[in-house]
């Protein structure tokens, strides 16, 4: 009897390690699949990632964009074939253990969802090709137009799904590439509105229906205003049938000589209410783009233009130097007298190094010997931009993601383009896409160039519901990061013409007014800057939305913030859950902690 159990246990132990072996070997042989195929899919999102940085390329064209697409999709299927067999499913769904390979099989499907979903616009995009003289096609935008329109919804989906991918637990290695294609079709997602839009506005701004001629604003934002600078020259780009062409290039000390009156402003701005806010320096070209509003900046440009030159362009276009940076992506480097500027330091050299060669001259010396050398640049940028040598699809690129960054403005003066204009966002005016409810601008008041070196980040925050009140609870905080030298700047840079000190000791201080815009029928509860209380200068109403101006000190080499509470009204607007972000020499910063909705009362 005794025996029987004794062969029965054998026989459980032989079992046991026939089932660990057995396990073992498929563990290890799962492994090691896994391990292969990672490998191989490795390389092949490697390779992918390689094709697909042809889409920046400067020489594509519009069948070099579709070889491109093909190439980088073929690469993504091969990888995405390789995670969705048994072993990959099988190992994706163990707890804890399965979250790497079921990242690599969400990231790789979600790429290939998003080239699946243009296949059926490729032909049209590959028959896109510009005429002879015309090197932006209309074929060619409608062929963008329809190949965003048909991804819109796929960059949607898979953008969500990715952003819920648990990767905790997740090793770095594979970690990072799923972060860097979530944040890719996430970017993509979040702006696609605006470049749809853009293709409504590309036939109007490249005078592709007809020609045009602009009145060019080239803005720089070492010295802060509103609409990304304030104007270091002016000119006249003459677009027709997708090239550009600069006709004349001129220092703002031009337009300077012919302010306007106080009629003039008012034709200009009627029903705005700006003139408690910005008062003469609407009638100064070096002061008038105080106001986000590029619409009423425009009129006021083109009023200035006639009374110089007696001409009338058919709008305005306005560009700084993260939009020129932009445009030498496709030009390539430019040599301005001993100095090589590239894309990459193109911003720099107009902001800040430009001024270096000239510490020891006297101001007005500086500025004229400054300005040519800009001059130079810009001339020679729209020279190789307007030759014929950049491909139509590096040409929509670089414009589109200036626009896309709030670093180009357009008007016309047509009211049924301005019509089409002011539903886009290179409008930047009540209205537009993108137009936000709440908003911060900065507005150099040192008359100096020390914006170059000011970081400003902005966090907006809504709080509760007030009850009975159509309001709620809100505050904004504006951190001025001044990272000024205290030495070594020319004057023309450090001077603070506000104090009548044009070369003060030490430098980097300066005076800067501080605009935040809320939704009108707010109004304060409290103000801090440094912890101590303030209050706004001025207290008016823009274009639907409350304005409150401080006047502050940014001390170099200091971190400060200016902090407002108040009670933000919520039943006659549209709640925003952003603010607006200014273009700036070094990017503002925007940071929304949104509530829930309010009830709306009464």
């Amino acid at each position: 009897m005794s025996e029987r159990p004794a062969a029965a246990a054998s026989v459980r132990r032989r079992r046991l390690r026939w089932y660990v072996i057995s396990a073992s070997a498929v563990l290890v042989f799962m492994v090691t699949w896994l391990l292969v195929t990672g490998l191989n899919v490795q390389r092949d999102l490697r390779s992918a990632r390689a094709a697909a940085s042809g889409l920046a390329s400067s020489s594509a064209s519009a069948s070099d964009l579709v070889a491109t697409i093909g190439r980088t999709r073929a690469l993504i299927v091969a990888a995405d074939a390789r995670v969705h067999d048994p072993v990959w499913t099988v190992a994706s769904h163990i707890p804890l253990l399965g979250r790497t390979p079921n990242a690599v099989r969400v990231t790789t499907s979600a790429a290939n969802a998003v080239l699946q979903a243009i296949r059926p616009v490729e032909s049209q995009l590959a028959a896109a090709v510009p005429t002879p003289g015309e090197p932006v096609s209309p074929a060619l935008v409608e062929a963008l137009s329809a190949t965003l329109t048909r991804i819109g919804p796929v960059l949607t989906d898979e953008s969500a799904r990715l952003a819920r991918l648990p990767l905790g637990g997740v090793p770095g290695a594979i970690a990072g590439p799923v972060r860097e294609v979530r944040d890719l079709l996430a970017n993509v997602a979040d702006n696609l509105e605006q470049y749809q839009s853009l293709a409504t506005v590309a036939p109007i701004l490249l005078g592709m229906d007809r020609p045009h001629t602009w009145l060019l604003l080239m803005l720089n934002g070492a010295e802060a205003r509103a609409t990304g600078g304030f104007v270091g020259a002016t000119g006249l780009l003459r677009a027709e049938r997708g090239r550009l062409k600069l006709r004349r290039l001129e220092p703002n000390e031009v337009l300077a000589r012919f302010p306007l009156t106080d009629a003039d402003v008012d034709a200009a701005i009627t029903g705005t209410g700006m003139i408690d806010l910005y008062g003469s320096d609407l009638k100064r070209i070096k002061d008038f783009n105080q106001t986000p509003n590029f619409a009423v900046v425009a009129r006021l440009a083109l009023t200035m233009e006639q009374r110089a030159h007696g001409s009338t362009p058919d709008g305005v276009i306005a560009m700084d130097e993260h939009a020129m940076a932009a445009l030498m992506k496709v030009t390539g480097s430019v040599k301005v007298g001993r100095t090589t500027v590239s894309a990459d330091t193109a911003v720099r050299f107009i902001t800040r190094d430009v001024y270096q060669p000239f510490l020891r001259l006297p101001v007005a010396k500086a500025v004229a010997a400054k300005d040519a050398m800009l001059a130079e640049l810009v001339t020679e940028v729209f020279r190789r931009f307007s030759n014929g040598s950049a491909s139509p699809v590096s040409m929509v690129q670089a414009i589109a993601a200036s626009a896309v960054d709030g670093r180009i403005s357009l008007y016309s003066a047509n009211p049924r383009e301005q019509g089409v204009i002011a539903k886009t966002a290179v409008a930047h005016t009540p209205g537009s896409l993108g137009w936000p409810s709440a908003q911060v601008v900065v507005v150099n008041g040192g008359g100096n160039k020390l914006e170059a070196y000011i970081q400003a980040d902005v966090r907006y925050v809504q709080g509760a519901c007030l009850g009975s009140k159509s309001e709620r609870k809100a505050s904004i905080e504006v951190t001025l990061n001044n990272r000024a030298p205290r030495s070594g700047l020319p004057s023309y840079v450090a001077g603070r013409l506000d104090l009548h000190k044009p070369n003060p000791k030490p430098q980097g201080s300066n005076r800067e007014l501080v605009f935040v815009h809320v939704p009108r029928g707010s109004y304060i509860t409290q103000a801090t800057y440094d912890g101590a209380p303030v209050t706004p200068s001025v207290d008016a109403n823009e274009s639907h939305r409350r304005v409150f101006k401080f006047v502050l000190e940014s001390t170099g080499g200091k971190s400060q913030k200016l902090k407002i509470d108040y009670n933000e009204a919520t039943n006659d607007q549209a709640e925003t859950d952003r603010m607006g972000v200014q273009p700036m020499t070094l990017p503002m910063t925007a940071t929304t902690v949104p509530a829930a909705i309010c009830p709306k009362v009464g």
